[in-house]
């Protein structure tokens, strides 16, 4: 009775069509709670939907006003539509959580396809132009990657183990190939030296942030293991100023996480904005991950991602809370009106309550030392180039839910070398 009341549909126009309307009793609540108006999709052509990034590819159509449009495959929209109403409780708990909200679902009865609407981690309300330093896809495994540096997307090249007809597996060493044509390895180069900065960098915040980050995601991932799901991700965006003055300017000084870092490569002080969301938190453990988990057990770099959720949860909570470090600086620590916990007024859409949260800063020092299974890799990721502004986030879906957009082309970094 209570799925059948969960699927008892209204019907609403969008983009000049009649679509069936998905649990709508819950997804109201949603908007209530965010005061996000029905019309908020009005601007959302179904012409605009495009293939996602990632490794589903999802068709994505991104709004100017902050929200994302997602094609469900049948087993996302069993998920969602079976997380539905434990989903919108967790929120109205007023808990903080990083998941990323739904406000829609519904069906377009001529072709039967489902979709769900959510806000865009990386969306901020009020900014044309965004000042994006990095973009991640945290999973707490191998699987994590850095998605653009200083505006510029990083190209992924895989190392597939059924890719034979390469040599990645002699390449990854030295990165020096010039055995044969098929290795494009300054490419591989980058991404792999990007990945490797994504999984071992830390994040720095204060320590009342920190204690909130770790509750938080504590939360989140006790939410996501009672739903058996696994292989989400917590997309990171970074935004860097050069002064308090610029965060104001940009109206974000308001943010419930943001954190002052003194950049040891530098020495200067960094004011850096963090936006986090947790996406893709639909997927259930089957056969055919079962059989992906004996595959990558012999041939992938561990810690894997693709493992039953319980060890998925533990990796996922492990690892983030040890990457975000209560060792920054508390821009208003002198100012007992606006501490942690008495700010308001975040003006983003996203995962982190509300609106998408901020956290500290990205450790840069001098040296890191990459260890692969190929090898000792020493990586520079000091002194890095100038942020550059881009497009805001949304404009494209090439790299996941919520993290789309423009790049713009520049020189290679020859102190990074991404």
């Amino acid at each position: 009775e209570e799925a059948k009341a969960m699927n008892e549909s209204k019907m609403m126009e969008l983009d000049e069509k009649k679509v069936n309307l998905i649990a709508d009793a819950h997804f109201s609540r949603m908007r209530k709670l965010d005061q996000v108006p029905m019309d908020f999709l009005k601007d959302f052509k179904f012409s605009n939907l495009s293939q996602g990034g990632g490794k589903g590819g999802s068709p994505l159509a991104f709004t100017p006003n902050g929200f994302i449009v997602k094609e469900l495959s049948e087993g996302d929209h069993e998920s969602l539509l079976e997380m539905t109403e434990s989903l919108v409780e967790l929120m109205e708990s007023k808990n903080h959580s990083f998941l990323c909200k739904f406000y829609l679902h519904f069906e377009d009865p001529e072709t039967g396809k489902f979709y769900a609407a959510m806000g865009n981690v990386f969306y901020v309300r009020g900014q044309k132009k965004s000042i994006w330093k990095y973009l991640f896809d945290l999973k707490g495994n191998r699987d994590d990657k850095l998605m653009h540096l200083d505006g510029r997307k990083i190209k992924e090249i895989h190392k597939r183990f059924y890719m034979f007809y390469n040599c990645w597996f002699g390449c990854d060493s030295c990165f020096k190939c010039t055995c044969c044509e098929c290795c494009d390895w300054t490419d591989r180069e980058k991404y792999i030296n990007g990945k490797n900065f994504a999984f071992d960098g830390k994040l720095h915040v204060t320590k009342a942030q920190q204690k909130l980050f770790a509750k938080t995601i504590a939360t989140d991932v006790e939410f996501l293991l009672s739903r058996e799901v696994m292989d989400y991700s917590l997309l990171v965006g970074v935004q860097s100023f050069e002064s308090m003055e610029a965060v104001k300017e940009a109206g974000l000084d308001r943010n419930d996480f943001f954190c002052i870092y003194k950049n040891e490569a530098t020495g200067k002080l960094e004011y850096l904005v963090y936006f986090l969301g947790i996406v893709d938190y639909f997927q259930k453990w089957n056969t055919a991950k079962t059989i992906a988990n004996c595959i990558k057990s012999v041939f992938a770099p561990h810690p894997l991602s693709t493992v039953r959720p319980p060890l998925y949860a533990m990796q996922f909570r492990t690892h983030l809370v040890a990457k975000f470090v209560g060792d920054g600086i508390d821009p208003f620590e002198e100012d007992d009106d606006t501490k942690l916990g008495g700010r308001s007024g975040n003006n983003t859409l996203g995962g982190f309550g509300s609106n998408g949260g901020s956290v500290g800063g990205v450790e840069l020092s001098s040296h890191l030392e990459r260890k692969t299974r190929q090898g000792s890799l020493s990586v520079h990721m000091g002194s890095v180039s100038k942020p550059v502004v881009t497009d805001q986030p949304g404009s494209g879906p090439e790299s996941g839910l919520g993290s789309g957009g423009a790049s713009m082309r520049q020189p290679k970094d020859t102190e990074t070398g991404i």
